[in-house]
Parts: C-alpha cells; sequence; structure tokens
C-alpha cells in the first residue's frame, strides 16, 4: 500500500485544529511481532481451484521435471446444511482421473467421504463472493511418477449422495519437480524475502542461514499448482477459497455475511469499515447487500482528508450489485450502513482497493492468570477487553520482594464498532478496549493479570532508557504501511504462550484506525496561539511565507497576516479598514525588490497623500504604514519602479503570506524554552527549522528534545496515556521546497523543513515545563516553536483613546 505523505500545510492544519501529533493518525502506536498477530497458514488460506462444466474433465499438462503430482479436492455445500447438520453428517464424492502415466490403471477414481461434526472446530472455508456457502476441508492424493516425460492427465469430480444437486466439488493439481542444482542459486536469488522465509519455515536455522545442500533439499520437496489447459469461462472455472479455523458453528454465532473477505469492506449496523485512500481520484462504490433482493439502506460515508476537512456522503438506498461514483480526496474514510452488506471500491484505473487490517492477538486471563517478567526498568501498558457482558474488572499483581499488591481495574461496557473477531465470524460481541499506562514498582520483579470472567489481554513494554525516534516525514504518514518506524510500545507475551494458542485461549481481532475526534474549541478557532522562545530570547529575524490555501484566518492573527498590494493601482476600501482610531491597529508594510536602484513609494486616497514619500534603498525592509484617516474611500501606492509589497490588516484584500520570528540556533548548542501546560488535556508544541538553500537533503538534520517538570519529579502510577520525556527527530525533507524570505535584507532567502511536533500528553499535569532543544547536523539554522492550546482565555487589550480638539466656531 502506498505511503501517503503529509504535507506541511496538513501537518500545521493538524496541530493547530485538533491539537494531537499527526503519528496518532496511524493505525496503531505499537510494535505487534508475526507471532502475536499474523495469522498462521493454518488459520488463514486463500487458494485457488477449478471446477468444469456439467462434469467435464479438466486437462492439466504436467512438466517434462514432475516427479509426482496431487490432486486436491474440495466439497462446496450450502452453508445453511452445516448448521443444521446431524451430530454425524456425512458427505461424500468422487474423483476421477485418467492419464498416459506407465503403471497405473486408468481411468482411476478415489471416493471421497467427510464427516461433519458442529462441535469438532473443523477447519472450513467461505467462497470469495458467495458467503453462503462452506468449503469442507480439503482431501488429496499423491502419484509417483515413474519417467521423466511430457504427462498429460484429465481429472474430474461429481458429488454423490442424496442432495447432490446443492453439492460441488472444486479441484487443485500440483506437481512436485525435479530442479538441477546449477539453477537452484539462480531460484534462490530471484525469490523475495518472505518467500524464502515461508520456504525455509520447517527449518530451525532459518532462511539467511541454510547451507547449499539445505537449500537443494527444500527445493525438491517443494509442491507447485499448476492451471488447467483451455479457456476460464469456456473450458473451466476458476474460483478463490478463503480459509480460517472458525469457532463452533452454532445457530446463534455463525452469520456467512460475516467472514472476513480481503476483496470487500464490510459493514453493517454494528460495525464500520475505515480504509485509507491513496491519492485524490473518482471512485466507483458497488453495494453488495446480503440478499440478491434487498437495497442497502443508509450507507453514509464520512471523509476526513489530509487537510482536516471532514466530508459526509448519504445514500438512502442502494440497489442490490448497483453501483455509484464519488470523488474521494487523499485521507481516511468510514463507511456505515443499516444492514449487512459488503462493499467493493475501484479507482479510475480500475484497480480494486484491498484493505489489509492488522491483525492482532490477546489472552484470555480468565481460566488463568498470564504472568509477565520484568527484567529491566519498564513502562508498562495493558490493552484489556470484556470477553463476556459478566467481565467488568481485571486484577494486576505484582510480585517481588514487597509483593504480593493487587490492583484492580474497570473495563469499558461498549461495543466496538471497528474491531472484528477472527474466529467464530458471528454474533460474538467485541467490546472497546479499555488502555491503562502502568509504572512498576521498583521492588517487581514480576506481574500477572488475571480476571474472575473472560477477559483478553494485550501486554506491551517500553524500557524507560529507550529515547523515542520519529523520521520526519515517514513517520507521519496515514497509514502504516512503512513498517520500519520505531513504536512507542512493544508487543510481549505471557510465559505459556504457546500452551494458550495450543488450549486456543487467546482470540485474533481484525483492527482499524479511527478517525481523529474534532476539538470543537480548535475548530471554531476557540484556542490561544503562542510564540516560544529561549529565555533571555537570543537573535532572531522575521520571515515571510506564503499561506496555505486551505488555512482559516482568525481576528487575533491579522497582525501577522500580509495580502500582496500591487502597485499603481487604486484599492477600494471598506469602513471597517479606516477606524476612527487611526493609529490603531498599527499597520505595517514589508517590501522586497531585485533591483539595486533606490525606489520611492507615494501613498495617497482619494482624500489627499499619506505622508511624504518613503524611499526604499535595501533589498528587503519593513516600514510603518502612514495611517489611513477616516472617511477615505480608496489607497493608492505608486512606485518609481518595480517592487513587491505586503500589508496587514487590510481587510479588503485577502491575505497571501505569513510573518514567522524564528530564533538563531547553533549546531550542538542546546536551548532551554519554557512552555506552561494550561489544561489536562493533550496539548502539542511545533517546531520549524528554517536553513540555506544549499543544506545537503542526502544527511537529514537532527533534533534532540528533553522535557521535564520545573517544579515536580514526573512519575505517573497509572494512566490511559503515555508522553516520551526523551525524544530524537530525524528531518529528512524540506517541505516541498517552501521558501521563506527574511523581512531584512541581511540574510539570504531560506528554506522551510518539514515541522515537527512535541506532544504533552493527558498523562502529564498543568504547570511549567523545561523543553530543552538540541539541532545537529546543520552549521546554523533558525527555529520558530509554536503552541496552541484549545478554549477560552483572558485576554487585555489596550487602546489609545483618539483626543479631539475643540475648535471655536
Amino acid at each position: 500500500m502506498a505511503a501517503i505523505i503529509v504535507t506541511l500545510a496538513a501537518i500545521a492544519a493538524l496541530a493547530l485544529r485538533f491539537g494531537f501529533a499527526p503519528e496518532q493518525a496511524a493505525m496503531e502506536d505499537v510494535k505487534i511481532t508475526n507471532e502475536d498477530a499474523i495469522l498462521t497458514f493454518s488459520e488463514y488460506d486463500r487458494t485457488k481451484l477449478f471446477s468444469a462444466k456439467d462434469t467435464e474433465f479438466l486437462t492439466f499438462r504436467l512438466p517434462s521435471t514432475a516427479t509426482a503430482f496431487r490432486i486436491s479436492s474440495q466439497l462446496i455445500v450450502p452453508s445453511q446444511e452445516i448448521l443444521s447438520a446431524s451430530l454425524e453428517t456425512e458427505y461424500g464424492y468422487r474423483v476421477e482421473w485418467s492419464g498416459d502415466t506407465i503403471g497405473i490403471e486408468s481411468p482411476r477414481t478415489i471416493s471421497h467421504l467427510q464427516s461433519v461434526s458442529t462441535g469438532e472446530l473443523p477447519k472450513l472455508g467461505r467462497l470469495d463472493g458467495s458467503p453462503t456457502l462452506t468449503a469442507l476441508p480439503v482431501k488429496s492424493f499423491e502419484v509417483d511418477l515413474e519417467d521423466r516425460r511430457n504427462h498429460t492427465i484429465k481429472v474430474r469430480a461429481s458429488p454423490s449422495g442424496a442432495d447432490q444437486d446443492n453439492h460441488r466439488v472444486l479441484l487443485r493439481v500440483s506437481v512436485k519437480q525435479e530442479r538441477s542444482r546449477r539453477k537452484l542459486a539462480y531460484f534462490w536469488q530471484r525469490m523475495r524475502g518472505d518467500k524464502r522465509d515461508e520456504l525455509a519455515s520447517t527449518s530451525i536455522f532459518g532462511s539467511a542461514s541454510l547451507s547449499d545442500t539445505e537449500r537443494e533439499a527444500l527445493f525438491q520437496n517443494r509442491w507447485t499448482p499448476i492451471g488447467p489447459t483451455g479457456v476460464e469461462g469456456r473450458n473451466f472455472q476458476t474460483e478463490l477459497i478463503y480459509s480460517l479455523k472458525e469457532a463452533p458453528l452454532t445457530s446463534e454465532n455463525a452469520d456467512p455475511n460475516l467472514i472476513p473477505d480481503r476483496n470487500t469492506l464490510l459493514v453493517s449496523e454494528h460495525f464500520r469499515a475505515v480504509v485509507p485512500i491513496l491519492g485524490p481520484d473518482l471512485y466507483t462504490i458497488q453495494a453488495i447487500p446480503r440478499n440478491p433482493s434487498d437495497k442497502l439502506d443508509a450507507l453514509t460515508m464520512h471523509i476526513y482528508d489530509k487537510q482536516l476537512r471532514r466530508h459526509s456522503f448519504r445514500w438512502r438506498s442502494l440497489a442490490a450489485d448497483s453501483s455509484t461514483q464519488v470523488f474521494l480526496p487523499h485521507g481516511l474514510v468510514e463507511i456505515s450502513a443499516e444492514h449487512h452488506a459488503r462493499l467493493r471500491i475501484r479507482n479510475s484505473e480500475r484497480d480494486l482497493l484491498e484493505p489489509e487490517p492488522p491483525v492482532i492477538r490477546q489472552w484470555d486471563v480468565s481460566a488463568r492468570p498470564a504472568s509477565f517478567q520484568l527484567t529491566e526498568p519498564s513502562r508498562l501498558k495493558l490493552v484489556a477487553r470484556k470477553g463476556s457482558a459478566l467481565s467488568e474488572t481485571f486484577r494486576v499483581t505484582w510480585q517481588g520482594e514487597n509483593g504480593p499488591v493487587t490492583e484492580t481495574f474497570p473495563l469499558v461496557d461498549e461495543r466496538s464498532a471497528y474491531d472484528r473477531l477472527i474466529q467464530g465470524s458471528g454474533d460474538f460481541t467485541v467490546w472497546e478496549k479499555s488502555e491503562f499506562i502502568l509504572t512498576p514498582p521498583e521492588w517487581a520483579t514480576e506481574v500477572s493479570v488475571s480476571a474472575d470472567a473472560p477477559v483478553f489481554l494485550q501486554f506491551f513494554k517500553r524500557p524507560r532508557a529507550l529515547v523515542h525516534k520519529t523520521v520526519v516525514p515517514d513517520d507521519y504518514m496515514l497509514d502504516d504501511s512503512a513498517g520500519d518506524r520505531q513504536p512507542v510500545w512493544f508487543s510481549a507475551r505471557p510465559r505459556d504462550y504457546r500452551q494458550r494458542i495450543e488450549e486456543e485461549t487467546s482470540i485474533l481481532l481484525l483492527t482499524q484506525p479511527r478517525l481523529p475526534d474534532e476539538n470543537l474549541d480548535l475548530a471554531t478557532g476557540t484556542y490561544h496561539w503562542e510564540e516560544l522562545s529561549e529565555t533571555p530570547s537570543r537573535q532572531g529575524t522575521y520571515f515571510l511565507m506564503e499561506l496555505a490555501e486551505e488555512e482559516e484566518i482568525r481576528e487575533e492573527a491579522k497582525a501577522i497576516l500580509y495580502a500582496r498590494v500591487p502597485m499603481n493601482t487604486t484599492i477600494t476600501l471598506d469602513q471597517a479598514s479606516s477606524p476612527a482610531t487611526a493609529d490603531f491597529p498599527s499597520r505595517r508594510l514589508i517590501y522586497q525588490r531585485s533591483s539595486e536602484i533606490p525606489v520611492t513609494l507615494h501613498f495617497s486616497t482619494d482624500l489627499g497623500p499619506l505622508g511624504p514619500p518613503h524611499i526604499c534603498s535595501a533589498a528587503r525592509g519593513e516600514i510603518p504604514f502612514p495611517p489611513i484617516p477616516f472617511g477615505a474611500k480608496t489607497l493608492t501606492i505608486s512606485a518609481s519602479d518595480r517592487i513587491e509589497t505586503f500589508i496587514n490588516y487590510l481587510d479588503v484584500l485577502p491575505p497571501t503570506h505569513r510573518k514567522r520570528f524564528a530564533q538563531e540556533a547553533m549546531s550542538d548548542r542546546t536551548y532551554r524554552l519554557i512552555v506552561e501546560k494550561r489544561t489536562t488535556e493533550r496539548e502539542v508544541c511545533t517546531v520549524r527549522v528554517f536553513t540555506g538553500l544549499d543544506q545537503n537533503v542526502e544527511h537529514p538534520i537532527r533534533a534532540d528534545v528533553e522535557i521535564a517538570h520545573l517544579h515536580s519529579a514526573l512519575n505517573i502510577g497509572s494512566s490511559d496515556a503515555f508522553t516520551p520525556l526523551t525524544r530524537t527527530f530525524l528531518l529528512r525533507e524540506p517541505s516541498l521546497m517552501q521558501l521563506a524570505t527574511p523581512v531584512h535584507s541581511a540574510l539570504d532567502e531560506m528554506k522551510l523543513w518539514q515541522a515537527f511536533f512535541i506532544p504533552l500528553g493527558e498523562d502529564l499535569p498543568i504547570g511549567e515545563y523545561s523543553l530543552s532543544l538540541t539541532i545537529s547536523g546543520v552549521d546554523r539554522c533558525f527555529l520558530s516553536v509554536t503552541k496552541i492550546t484549545g478554549g477560552v482565555f483572558n485576554k487585555t487589550v489596550f487602546r489609545r483613546e483618539a483626543i479631539r480638539t475643540k475648535v471655536d466656531d
């Protein structure tokens, strides 16, 4: 899945409007290992099988290098039959094959008999796009070939029994080939790394440590599937089987419409689908309701684009297998419906979106406590879910020289609309997760978690000495396809995790990202903006930068927002731009020019000239703008040569640029800034770095950050949030080559790098904090640090009253 990089404007808007760092837009902030989460081959398999029309033979040509072939078959029956099956219901079918193999009678018939018990956890499957059909376990037989030549075999299969009209059989043929030794190295080098690992999964040494002899043995024992000859749709049909290990099938919990399918999105009245949109495009949405005669009612789509604008679409009714088109922007899309349905989404290139949500494993701690070893000073994170309606709390017990000490934690009593069970894909309720951040006692060497009713748990660690590293902008992507980002938390398994897997006391869940909660204060512009600087303030300068088109304008920001004013053009003024107190607000004019010849500026209104002319002799500069008298209707600025001018507080023209102050920073020097956390909610500091145009992009800029409370030590016992106090940011890319022009001509034009974010989470109490910031990798740069806090704050404004002189008649 292609990565979605958040641009500078989007990142700034993210912190501006919602008050959280973009790293939270990723699906998870934890490290999940394969053994913890990924489905094993026995639990998940997607297989291509074939069938012939009207019980005709399928023809397979075997390669001359084949030493054996295998015929695999799978019986397909209606799902309802299994739900109503007796304790021992038997299904039978025959596989008939013939060929030109020597020493084997032809034709040959193999009869298969299968028994299905609803309480035996059979490995069943579903046909892709046919949720009402169930595939029974695979049956297969192998045939060794005596000679080495091109063989042709013909295979057909037919069900037997009273209900054979409702049954069908799918076939697959695989061959074992003899490969020359000289080609083994060639095949091995061309094989993908994950395929090598899969091939070497039976070896205890792993793919990287295999000898040539071991590789040869693996290749010689590898079965390769082959397809039939002919034209698909005319000579044979192709079917995809989605197989997984399910919970016991009962009429209460088995709903074939809820079986996972990687090619479609599942939505219902209890479940929502969230999928990242890789780029703005026209997408076709096809609805597949539960029954072909149904209409899909009340399909709703919420879109959260990378500028953090929210859009919504709603279709009152969609006929079965109908489609509609909608333009979707870059970002996340959440889809919900009032009834069960599957959706397929394609872009204009007809490429099918195939979201692959992460799979997580959780452990049941009700049968026996789950124990975890504490080998180093760490912070811990517990993610727990109710396993039944009776589950209300779980217990955490610390073991050690001063133990045992037990704490009790509550569970959320709310059904999850984003997480879905893999095993037992029916009405099994998946509850929302409860998260707790714990600081173990110094004396504790072990922790165990237990509960009286079913509770499913994930356990994560974070070494206290680990510095959290963020690569900018790679780690600020909306999807989690990067794979190598450093998570905040690292998963851990119970001591007896293998036994728990064998005993099936764990569950596998499909999880999805959540659309961030909108902060209404920030979204409506109700917030306090502040600029942070080192105390005492060091040398700095102002930069003029272009505004992003989607930025909203607040009244409080008009002092730093400038509009480009065309020369020798008369502008019609608004009364609001000419207050009676002409010296408030205080307007400024910024100019830029390329000529070395001094330029003279003239200001005038329809009431006459505004003061004397101003001579601009520098390349760039800033001057006070003459007060506009009350009652003036027009404004004209004329120049003796080419020059660009920008004026603030000019409401009649839209602002095009922003003026921002930045302080100078030298390499490897630590700067200390004081920041006040004003609320109990998450607050975010935004840091922007300006460097010269010759800064080498191949070598990232490094920023080391330490957070410390000025008046107390931070040692939170338990909370539902965690803020890393030591962080490292690696800036790899400029902000789309956005340039920043110094307001004064003492400096050359500079480039702005991707912003990074320093969060102050809910776990940090209100108070003053010290931010220690060290920049390395660049000799000289400028830093701009700002913070936005949502809410209403006291504000005092001083105004100067206009002095009016009484004139005698």
